[in-house]
């Protein structure tokens, strides 16, 4: 629990209380949907803990507008109800620790990211580069969760899970207050291309569009450039559906040795283009635009 806390600065907020920010209200809808698939669905959390004739009263019981107000992220739990909810179901604790604090625009420290990271950080190389083992996730194969070095941005977007998704968002802000831009472009546009993996999780995929919104809102953090990312939220809703989608490039290629069918995943950011003009008019570079001249395109 420790860990969880120390990443979310402001703290949980107490019993009853409204979710302060985005990120929590999405954690906390997270981790709801994480304890109904626990308890074998919806219906059979509102018979077990909602107080009534039948219900033995405990740490998890609550009223019925509770229920309610927990289901439709209204209300966030507790610190006391999260610690009955975690020792009644441990393996909610990995959901639970989901740095999501990282998904708000507000300032963070590299404290508050490492305390995350150095959970799965393994012996270094010979090179002395930090090298991270993360666990298995639910789509995750065994291709794509060798250890990888801090920078390794390719290959965490292949993991396709929550933990790749999650260590590129800390690269991500990282690469922010070292003022690394470049890297941090560069893994902006991976966390994009990451946002299918992690929103096909079970406990996940129900706010995917709540995601998808906080993730690009993060966007706002790059450095001022003329050159913006673009981003097709069809293309990625259609990813998070697809039974075909797989981003691990080597799964890919093992696959259609067996005849399976493992197409290319498309690339959620939208290439720029160049728009031709008039001689007297400025250039413009907009986003999806067909060129009006052949031979325009730029990347």
């Amino acid at each position: 629990m420790g860990e969880m806390l120390e990443l979310d600065q402001a703290g949980p907020p107490q019993r009853g209380r409204p979710v302060p920010s985005e990120s929590l209200r999405l954690r906390d809808r997270i981790l709801w949907t994480a304890w109904s698939l626990a308890e074998g669905g919806e219906q059979i959390l509102r018979r077990r803990y909602v107080v009534s004739r039948e219900t033995a009263d405990g740490p998890l019981a609550m009223r019925a507008d509770e229920f309610d107000a927990y289901r439709q992220g209204r209300r966030s739990i507790s610190s006391t109800r999260l610690r009955h909810l975690l020792s009644l179901h441990p393996s909610l604790r990995e959901v639970a620790l989901w740095p999501t604090v990282l998904l708000d625009r507000r300032p963070t420290t590299k404290r508050a990211i490492e305390a995350w990271l150095a959970r799965f950080r393994i012996a270094p190389s010979l090179v002395g580069v930090p090298r991270y083992l993360y666990p298995d996730g639910t789509f995750s194969d065994q291709e794509n969760r060798n250890p990888v070095s801090e920078d390794d941005l390719e290959r965490l977007y292949e993991r396709g899970d929550a933990y790749g998704f999650f260590a590129l968002l800390a690269a991500y802000r990282l690469y922010h207050l070292e003022r690394r831009s470049d890297r941090q472009w560069y893994a902006g546009r991976y966390l994009i291309r990451a946002l299918p993996g992690i929103c096909r999780e079970p406990c996940v995929q129900p706010h995917s569009e709540l995601l998808i919104a906080i993730t690009l809102d993060l966007l706002a953090l790059l450095p001022d450039t003329s050159v913006p990312i673009a981003v097709d939220t069809k293309l990625i809703t259609q990813q998070i559906h697809d039974p075909f989608f797989e981003p691990c490039r080597a799964l890919r290629l093992q696959a259609r040795e067996h005849g399976e069918i493992a197409p290319d995943p498309r690339d959620p950011i939208v290439p720029l283009r160049y728009e031709a003009c008039a001689s007297e008019e400025a250039p413009l570079l907009l986003a999806g635009i067909q060129p009006r001249v052949s031979g325009l395109t730029g990347n």
